[in-house]
């Protein structure tokens, strides 16, 4: 579990959580290498490059700064002719990088308190998720009040619309998904993981270059709101493949450990996997105002709607799961609630 915990756990806990503070105000995180941003000064605001990305990087990061761009031209060897993510498509940052707001910007309250990020607003440490902070950002915060006559103007924000799906679905491009994190121990006793171990692209770069390394696939699907129920929350999200199997804690040789993950409704075709969806609610940071997904009503309310909603997690993968693969049928099981069979109606949802 070493693994994990080196980047998804805050570093201070009980007693010694004060010691956090440093990893945002003092020095770049731990995680990633340390080391004083201002001598032992202590910075009110985070830095977006020292502290915020140093930790949110891999993904965060070159979305918002438009950094995909050389993965998804690799991933785009094995893309279908007629992929929206094809051609001569390319990423570009954030509209709100563009604009010159830092994360800072969104991820604060209006007293500056950093509320979201001291956890303020989160319901007990054993209940809920991220997503449940009170104080997070809403694109309405900035967007859509009573004078913002530039929002009302635009003529796909009806109230279905809005009352429907998420600001993401129309506004955000592509974004990174993973698959089949499988972390494991040397005899050493050294934690190590292998992700992305089905990437379709692999073997041909390995041709080229023999220390090429698996790949994230750069796409966009949008799908039930696994949230949805939730309060404020709509039916449609956009959706982000996240790098889980049934595989993901066991380890291997003399190190094994089955059953970590089990299955949670008793079925043969959950064992693979467990009830849980892996393509999980999403809010990526590659805002755009115009997106493919918006250029005809019939990428959503006709044929075409297939290129861009979760309708099938085999096919949607782009590839990253293979129909050899053993943990297809646990994907196509744990996402039966996120997938949409047919085009989105235009009557009341």
């Amino acid at each position: 579990m070493t693994q994990c915990t080196k980047c998804h756990t805050a570093t201070g806990t009980g007693a010694t959580a004060a010691t956090a503070c440093g990893q945002c105000h003092i020095s770049v995180p731990a995680t990633a290498g340390g080391g004083l941003i201002s001598g032992h000064g202590f910075n009110k605001t985070p830095s977006m490059d020292n502290n915020c990305t140093a930790c949110h990087g891999s993904r965060v990061k070159d979305e918002y700064y438009g950094l995909n761009n050389a993965l998804l031209a690799r991933n785009k060897a094995v893309f279908a002719a007629d992929s929206p993510w094809g051609g001569t498509f390319q990423l570009v940052p954030d509209v709100h990088k563009t604009a010159g707001l830092t994360c800072m910007n969104c991820h604060s309250d209006v007293s500056q308190s950093g509320d979201e990020m001291h956890g303020v607003g989160h319901p007990a440490l054993d209940q809920g998720d991220r997503f449940d902070v009170t104080t997070a950002p809403q694109c309405v915060d900035c967007h859509g009040g009573a004078t913002d006559t530039a929002f009302a103007g635009i003529s796909q924000h009806t109230t279905a619309h809005l009352g429907a799906m998420d600001c993401q679905v129309c506004h955000a491009l592509p974004y990174k998904n993973c698959f089949s994190c499988h972390t494991d121990v040397t005899a050493e006793g050294l934690g190590f993981f292998r992700i992305n171990g089905e990437d379709p692209t692999l073997a041909a770069r390995k041709a080229v270059d023999p220390a090429a390394v698996p790949d994230a696939l750069i796409t966009f699907r949008v799908g039930n709101n696994p949230l949805f129920g939730e309060p404020g929350r709509k039916p449609y999200s956009v959706l982000r493949h996240v790098p889980v199997d049934k595989d993901v804690f066991q380890y291997t040789g003399v190190n094994l450990v089955d059953g970590i993950i089990p299955p949670t409704d008793n079925s043969p075709a959950t064992v693979d996997m467990g009830s849980l969806s892996t393509w999980k609610y999403a809010t990526p940071h590659t805002i755009a105002r115009s997106t493919p997904i918006t250029a005809a009503c019939t990428n959503c309310h006709g044929a075409d709607y297939s290129m861009y909603w979760l309708t099938d997690p085999q096919v949607d993968s782009q590839g990253w799961v293979p129909t050899s693969s053993p943990y297809l049928p646990g994907e196509v099981d744990a996402n039966a609630d996120v997938t949409v069979g047919a085009p989105i109606g235009t009557g009341p949802i």
